[in-house]
């Protein structure tokens, strides 16, 4: 497993922590709703951003 490989790994890890967390702050039922819903999107591009950098490293 090379650097790379394994530099991407950790960045996958570290969104979904992401995504938990975000997903953690939706349990409170506040004003910040929108906020974390723009949270969470931006979340899912940079998880797509990264699966495309992804595939054009690795395939």
């Amino acid at each position: 497993m090379n650097q790379r490989h394994l530099f991407l790994d950790r960045l996958h890890l570290l969104m979904d922590q992401l995504r938990v967390s975000v997903d953690q702050l939706h349990l409170f039922e506040n004003p910040l709703n929108l906020f974390v819903d723009l949270l969470n999107l931006f979340v899912d591009q940079l998880h797509l951003l990264v699966n495309q950098l992804f595939i054009y490293l690795f395939l």
